[in-house]
């Protein structure tokens, strides 16, 4: 797997806001400098998802947290995501370098653990 590559950059009217698609189909928005460019005293720029990020491929293992009102999925996409189902949110994305087959809570919903391929 490689990291996702740029398909689309897109400019606001307003010059105020570029937003960006990317090849495993994510969508972030970026908020332009009013001066033009980044220097020493001036932040990095940063970026948001325009709405909650997804896997990017099939989805190998689900499980529901008992305590909490919160979901996990992992998948092809070497991602295990952590949502919120009630406020319909991501609260975690972690990327692995190999893919995740399945996933699981502790009864606390403060652990999780994750299975890998045994090679």
């Amino acid at each position: 797997g490689s990291q996702p590559r740029v398909n689309a950059l897109a400019v606001s009217i307003s010059d105020e806001t570029l937003a960006v698609t990317l090849s495993n189909a994510q969508l972030y928005q970026m908020t332009l400098s009013s001066s033009g460019g980044f220097g020493k005293d001036q932040e990095a720029p940063s970026y948001e998802y325009v709405s909650t990020a997804f896997h990017a491929g099939a989805i190998y293992g689900l499980d529901v947290c008992v305590r909490k009102p919160l979901a996990v999925t992992c998948g092809e996409d070497k991602t295990v995501r952590v949502w919120n189902y009630i406020d319909k949110t991501s609260e975690l994305t972690k990327t692995f370098t190999e893919e995740t087959f399945s996933v699981a809570f502790h009864p606390s919903g403060f652990h999780l653990i994750v299975g890998f391929s045994d090679k």
